[in-house]
Parts: structure tokens; sequence; C-alpha cells
């Protein structure tokens, strides 16, 4: 998956009114009731260590379960959900581009390493977006 088509995806979750869903926590610290963008930089972290895409998506469940901003609803559904969803559109585009070539294990783990890559990058790259929307949000 290219870097354009994962920037266009942050693109999206960014046209969604995320304001009041975070907060810059390098600056302001912790509160309870929004995302703090540096959980991206652990996420994208989070994916260099998984083994599987569904490692990432529990833990994104988990984290719209407990709460802390992630259950915000942000257009008819919880920021956590709108986040998985575009895990779910980078996974279904990487399947998609093979076709109906078949694989074998040893590709199958490649694959599921380039999933993982393309998700890192995702969360990366929200970070970078979050940053601009929580200095917006302040007014620098």
């Amino acid at each position: 998956m290219n870097k354009k088509t994962i920037i266009e995806l942050v693109n999206e979750v960014s046209n969604n009114n995320l304001s009041d869903v975070l907060r810059d926590d390098s600056k302001y610290g912790s509160n309870s009731r929004e995302v703090g963008i540096s959980q991206f930089i652990s996420l994208a972290n989070a994916c260099k260590i998984a083994d599987c895409v569904d490692e990432v998506k529990l833990l994104l469940e988990y984290k719209t379960a407990k709460g802390n901003g992630w259950e915000k609803n942000v257009v008819r559904k919880k920021f956590g959900e709108l986040i998985i969803d575009k895990v779910n559109r980078i996974e279904t585009t990487i399947d998609e581009s093979l076709g109906d070539k078949e694989i074998d294990s040893n590709k199958a783990d490649e694959l599921e390493k380039e999933k993982l890559k393309a998700i890192s990058q995702f969360f990366g790259y929200l970070y970078w977006k979050a940053k601009v929307i929580t200095s917006n949000k302040r007014g620098n």
C-alpha cells in the first residue's frame, strides 16, 4: 500500500470534528475524557512488535471499551470504531491487491508484516495530523 493512500485515510479521519476528541498530552498532561495524541505513536510502535493485525484491532477495541476519549462519538460511531474501520480498509486494500493468487505460509507472514507496516505508518501520520488539529485548537 502506498503512502499517499495511507495519508488519504488519515485525511478521512481528520475530516470529522476531532477537536473535542484529541488533546496534545505533551502540553496539557492527562485528561481521561480525550485521546492523548501520543497514543498514536504508541500504537505505531505496537504495530512493529505485533505478530498480526488482529492484535492491533484487539488493542483498539480495548481502548474503545476503556474509554478515555476513544468511546466519544464522531459521525455516528465511536472514535475507536472509526479507527478500526480504517485499519480494516488498509488490511482489505492489501488483500485485494493480491487478486486471486494463492499464498503459502511464508508469503502469508510477509503479507501480515506488510499490513502491520502500513498500519504503523497510518498511526504515525495520524499523530502528525492530530498535532496540527490540537495546535489549531489552542489557537497557535
